[in-house]
């Protein structure tokens, strides 16, 4: 077989054939599955195949993979010709979704380099640029790279109030100038004196369709009961009287923790920082800005328990208990249920012997082989007078935990593209209402690859849309000034170029549009304009995202997008994109 020399992700591997075997009709067996629905799914590239569907036939070869082929030659009996393809397609890895980067790991990542005087000062915020300048930190275009907000929120903990601080106005859009090159040299201008503006509050609303808000109260409910019965849970430490094997006259102690912090299940407002500096362009009904999104920090940072300190309350438990006598006594409770215990695990263990006995002949018992040998002894509970500590709280630190537990805000900011509406135009609140009705895997990334038809080469699996963090609509209307709703998404990166593209990039590019197509969208607007690129991809650390600079793409702009309802509506569309890619 020749080979491309121009990609890299393309399928090299041929499913073998009995040369005597049956022919291979279409049917409805599938293989594995991403969330997508689509077909052809394949942990890597070495799980896909050409597939002859009549064996002796070179021409009536089809595209498939190893878990599908797997079981559609285990339907037919054929299983001794191709038993290393199967051997493979079993042990392959499952698809699964993959988180984008943990908000709560780039917010303490971030507070550390702030305390160690090297982020902030490139803060949009006059407030925090100023305060970091102050202190003698560097100021680095960058700083904020890594507190992207890339992984989605629950549509419950949206903020049903968005601050929105413009000191120059933005939100009253005006009808985009001719001139677009004197427009950039005056907000450069306007950046220069930035610190010297004052700051103008609005208040936003979160708009959400009727349907979108009855899925945002079950949300609430369903949050709010599991938060509620987990809370009912206490949480153990647990600390052993010895590290090595061995008889002890000291029991193991069980310390029960306090009932932490409960997590939100409601984010009553957030709040928007608006600059003319981090306008990302304007388009034909919009303009978009880099802004900063601010939001509490207990959404993403959980409280923690100070391992040392539970040790050290627990000890000191332990001397009060045996100095005031009452040791002996817990000791022997937890004696005795230890010995009840375990004269009741060993009646069971009779009776399942018993029964094992009668059967023992048709099913011989499995070996099984205990590498670690666990406690087997008393156990006293100790409740450790310990507090759950969070940095925003300084008084909950200790002395343990001072280093790493220097006092942060209690909110954290997220850079994301905040998409303004010029006057009179309905395109915003239309891509807002398809943002709520796209499905789940439109925003989710996964493992592994699909081959998207018509497209006959794997592509990754990655998120198709950004993430939609909102839409917001003016508290109040002015008679006067025209205020223009905020749609708040994740920043995807710049424009593709196709002429620079790879051969993978820009099947990746126009697989994007196929997977909308597969899900029943139309775009109605597609163009390269419309795709975004960026340099790492939003599940790995931005540490990663620099040595392993693999691309990430993402379709945008929905205001004219819809529903189609024959599949023959997409054949312009598809032409365009095959087009536009260098396919045809």
């Amino acid at each position: 077989m020749k080979y491309p020399t121009d990609r890299n992700r393309f399928i090299f591997r041929q499913w073998t054939r009995d040369p005597n075997g049956k022919p291979v009709a279409p049917s409805e067996i599938r293989g594995k599955e991403a969330g997508n629905g689509l077909d052809l799914w394949g942990a890597t590239l070495y799980d896909f195949y050409h597939f002859r569907r009549i064996p002796d036939n070179i021409y009536g070869i089809t595209i498939s993979t190893g878990s599908k082929l797997t079981k559609v030659m285990k339907a037919l009996g054929e299983l001794e010709a191709a038993k290393d393809e199967i051997a493979w397609a079993e042990q392959e890895e499952d698809p699964r979704e993959i988180p984008a980067w943990d908000p709560a790991e780039a917010i303490v990542g971030y507070e550390r380099r702030v305390h160690w005087g090297i982020c902030d000062a490139a803060s949009m915020r006059k407030d925090v640029a100023e305060s970091a300048r102050k202190r003698g930190a560097k100021e680095e275009p960058n700083s904020d790279a890594d507190k992207q907000m890339d992984r989605s929120l629950p549509i419950h903990l949206l903020p049903k109030k968005l601050h929105v601080h413009d000191p120059w106005n933005l939100v009253c859009v005006e009808a985009p100038e001719d001139d677009d090159t004197d427009h950039e040299s005056k907000a450069e201008a306007i950046v220069e004196s930035w610190t010297t503006k004052k700051d103008l509050v609005r208040t936003y609303n979160l708009s959400l369709s009727s349907e979108s808000q009855r899925a945002a109260e079950q949300s609430s409910k369903v949050a709010i009961a599991l938060e509620d019965e987990a809370l009912k849970i206490p949480q153990i430490i647990m600390i052993y009287p010895q590290e090595t094997e061995g008889p002890t006259e000291e029991p193991a102690i069980r310390a029960v923790l306090p009932q932490r912090r409960r997590k939100l299940t409601e984010v009553p407002e957030g709040h928007l920082y608006l600059s003319p500096s981090g306008k990302l362009g304007t388009g034909h009904h919009s303009i978009v800005y880099n802004a900063e999104w601010e939001l509490p920090r207990d959404l993403f940072c959980e409280s923690v328990i100070c391992n040392t300190c539970v040790s050290e309350r627990v000890r000191e438990e332990v001397e009060r208990l045996k100095k005031s006598g009452e040791w002996e006594q817990r000791l022997q409770e937890a004696v005795n249920t230890y010995e009840s215990v375990k004269k009741r695990d060993v009646s069971r263990e009779a009776a399942s012997s018993d029964a094992m006995e009668v059967d023992s002949e048709a099913s011989p018992p499995k070996k099984v082989i205990n590498r670690i040998r666990e406690y087997e002894g008393p156990i006293v509970s100790i409740h450790p007078d310990v507090k759950w500590q969070n940095p925003s709280y300084p008084e909950t630190i200790c002395k343990h935990r001072h280093f790493f537990g220097k006092p942060v805000p209690r909110t954290a900011r997220f850079r994301v593209a905040a998409k303004l509406s010029f006057p009179g135009d309905g395109h915003l609140a239309r891509e807002a209402r398809n943002y709520l009705n796209f499905p789940a895997h439109f925003f989710q990334h996964w493992n592994g690859y699909n081959v998207v038809a018509p497209l006959h080469d794997p592509t990754p699996v990655g998120a198709l849309v950004p993430q939609f963090f909102g839409y917001y609509v003016p508290h109040s209307k002015s008679k006067h000034q025209y205020r223009s709703p905020i749609l708040l998404i994740e920043d995807c990166g710049e424009p593709v170029d196709p002429d620079t593209l790879s051969t993978d990039d820009k099947h990746e590019c126009v697989a994007l549009l196929f997977r909308f197509h597969h899900a029943g969208w139309l775009h109605e607007s597609f163009a390269a304009r419309n795709i975004l690129i960026q340099t790492g991809h939003p599940t790995l650390c931005p540490l990663e995202r620099m040595v392993n600079p693999t691309h990430s793409v993402r379709l945008i702009d929905f205001g004219r997008s819809r529903k189609y309802e024959t599949p023959g509506e997409r054949c312009v569309e598809e032409s365009l994109g095959k087009r536009l890619f260098g396919m045809i």
